[in-house]
């Protein structure tokens, strides 16, 4: 850390999807699993893996929000993964979109996502 920059490593693909909310970050990536890292200190408290996934076939992390106390989590099957961020369980798996699901905005009590295959809900 200098200056003040905390780097954080352990995706094996690119970081491309970033959330924050009770003192964590969460990152998402190439590689499937979300990563979830104290703000203060820095270090990596755990990982997230959806039941379905395997270290074969990683399901890639899209996009990140936290909205109502729940992380949720945009797919490149375009899924929407819906998870209790305490715990760090997947409580619900969503059919989003037909493509990955790229975007995802909290308004108000509204959860919207945006996908490669045009489509906004």
């Amino acid at each position: 850390s200098e200056g003040g920059e905390l780097r954080l490593r352990a995706h094996a693909g690119d970081a491309i999807a970033i959330a924050a909310c009770d003192g964590r970050m969460r990152s998402g990536s190439d590689d499937g699993p979300i990563r979830v890292w104290s703000r203060a200190s820095g270090e990596h408290e755990r990982t997230l893996r959806a039941d379905e996934e395997d270290d074969d076939v990683p399901t890639r992390v899209c996009s990140l929000a936290v909205w109502e106390g729940r992380l949720i989590s945009g797919h490149a099957s375009g899924m929407l993964r819906v998870w209790n961020a305490a715990a760090g369980e997947c409580g619900q798996a969503l059919a989003g979109h037909d493509e990955a699901a790229q975007e995802l905005a909290v308004c108000g009590p509204r959860l919207l996502s945006a996908a490669d295959d045009g489509s906004v809900k």
